[in-house]
């Protein structure tokens, strides 16, 4: 079940390393247009690490207060509560390939394993799009949200178009952000929806372990 929630939650991760084309110019890195935005994803093209951290919907915290009863002061005696324990980060292999010509990135996790998923980030009209492909066998549609993008912090939301998930009966990620720090350092957050609503948001930090994107300046 932990590693299906990771898959799930990792789409906006991974790939391979691959050349880039004249179409990646250091001019169209400037931007939060569609066309830009594609050309910024595809500065990820080389190998990564990934640290996957979960964590409750953002209300989770506040509803259980509100709905738990007020417990008694406790004697001046008693011991302090154990601190909760945390769950280490969970560190995967992500890889990105910039392909077809320079018109899409591909992101690959688990790659050459059962457990292998893949996400295609692709421009399609005037919209960057991004489609998952892996376990457990849905096909999650996204699109870039430019009125919330900047040049390095990237947002995706639902897009119905495109799909085989229904979102109100299938675990599915269903938004997601992609936020350059630097060249070699990016963090990022994808909402699993569970039942037709938010779950959990699950954390990344990716850190790059190989390769180097050089934009074509011709």
């Amino acid at each position: 079940m932990k590693r299906c929630a990771v898959l799930l939650m990792a789409l906006g991760l991974a790939g391979c390393s691959g050349g880039v084309t004249k179409e990646l110019r250091q001019e169209d890195i400037n931007d939060a247009s569609a066309s830009a935005a594609l050309a910024r994803m595809q500065t990820l093209a080389g190998k990564w690490k990934a640290e996957v951290r979960a964590a409750p919907k953002a209300d989770a915290k506040a509803d259980a207060k509100a709905e738990a009863p007020t417990a008694p002061a406790a004697p001046a005696a008693a011991p302090a509560a154990a601190p909760t324990p945390t769950t280490p980060a969970e560190t995967i292999t992500v890889e990105y390939l910039v392909t077809a010509g320079g018109h899409a990135l591909q992101e690959k996790l688990f790659a050459e394993t059962d457990h292998e998923s893949v996400t295609t980030y692709r421009l399609e009209g005037t919209d960057l799009t991004l489609m998952f492909e892996g376990m457990p066998g849905t096909r999650p549609h996204m699109k870039l949200d430019r009125k919330s993008s900047t040049r390095d912090d990237l947002h995706f939301v639902w897009d119905g178009h495109a799909t085989d998930v229904e979102p109100t009966k299938q675990s599915h990620i269903h938004e997601g952000r992609v936020h350059f720090i630097d060249a070699d350092n990016v963090e990022c957050e994808w909402v699993l929806w569970v039942d037709g609503k938010e779950a959990s948001r699950h954390a990344f930090t990716l850190r790059r372990t190989a390769g180097k994107y050089s934009p074509n300046r011709s």
